[in-house]
């Protein structure tokens, strides 16, 4: 976590004993099998080798956890959380699905296909949280749901050059067709050295406002929390939130920069969430977005299953 997610690191050190104990599990999982994805070469022998790592942890996942499991210290490490809390397997088979998606560099068509991936692999982390710390009814699974497909919408725009680069481009076809776009064209951009164009921009900050929407929803929902967690879910979310507002202020440049949130900007932010927790989920109010009903899987009562299919 210092070295890969420090805004969510630092959200993390708010949170109680054991909530965090079991939160740090669950991201060793979903953060390990990710990177197994994400930091793999293109060839063809070391795909299907992660493939069938990614298989061998689905038929764990099936099983009563008491299988042989791909790496033995992950495994043993997420099992109790799975089981003490009653958390929905198919909310880690959803995820496995959004990794299988990253293999190939596979552009989704549509704004419904952009959402479903992040949904996969965003928002099954935060469903899965949400069982954690009780809050199971379907309105906090909806803003749960919400608040992670606004975090990896936020992701994708912070890393247009980082995914170019691994020959990825998670901007939808139909959105940069409308602007007179090609996918080449995003990665031509990548390759000359070049800030985006008037064309990409407006692509760019349209998804944008799409992450904006997702982020009112999500945040009000965070008042369905354990009073306890509320503060450092906020905190997390409004650091994303800030990493927008830097690829705003950096003109969407994220061709050439990564944006990022700096430490006395963590520090500030969960300063002012501390004192005006309150305030701040007053402020966001539910949206009926566009996909809000329509992405990911269907509100569950208690102990019930998640499925986005």
């Amino acid at each position: 976590m210092a070295e890969h997610a420090r805004t969510f690191r630092f959200a993390t050190r708010f949170l109680p004993g054991e909530y965090r104990e079991s939160t740090i599990r669950l991201y060793a999982f979903f953060r390990s099998l990710d990177d197994l994805v994400d930091e793999s070469p293109d060839d063809p022998a070391t795909i299907e080798s992660i493939r069938r790592q990614l298989d061998s942890w689905e038929t764990w996942l099936r099983s009563d956890l008491s299988d042989a499991v791909p790496n033995r210290e992950i495994g043993n490490a997420v099992a109790p959380v799975i089981m003490n809390y009653r958390i929905p397997r198919t909310l880690f088979l959803d995820f496995l699905e959004g990794l299988r998606a990253d293999l190939y560099p596979v552009t989704p068509r549509t704004r419904d296909e952009i959402e479903q991936y992040s949904y996969q692999v965003a928002s099954t982390v935060g469903l899965a949280m949400a069982h954690v710390f009780g809050s199971t009814c379907p309105s906090a699974v909806e803003a749960a749901r919400r608040l992670g497909i606004a975090m990896q919408l936020t992701n994708i725009l912070r890393d247009v050059g980082g995914d170019a680069a691994r020959n990825r481009v998670y901007l939808p076809e139909d959105l940069l067709h409308a602007h007179g776009l090609t996918v080449s064209d995003v990665l031509d951009q990548w390759q000359q050295g070049n800030g985006p164009d008037q064309r990409l921009i407006k692509v760019l900050q349209t998804i944008a406002g799409w992450a904006e929407e997702h982020y009112k929803a999500g945040v009000a929902g965070i008042r369905l929390l354990p009073r306890d967690v509320q503060m450092p879910i906020l905190v997390a979310a409004r650091l994303y939130q800030q990493i927008l507002e830097r690829l705003k202020s950096n003109e969407y440049d994220s061709l050439r920069q990564r944006a990022a949130t700096t430490g006395v900007q963590k520090i500030l932010e969960a300063r002012r969430c501390i004192f005006s927790i309150q305030q701040l989920l007053d402020e966001a109010q539910p949206s009926q977005a566009h996909g809000s009903n329509r992405i990911g899987p269907p509100s569950p009562e208690p102990g019930t299953s998640v499925n986005a299919r």
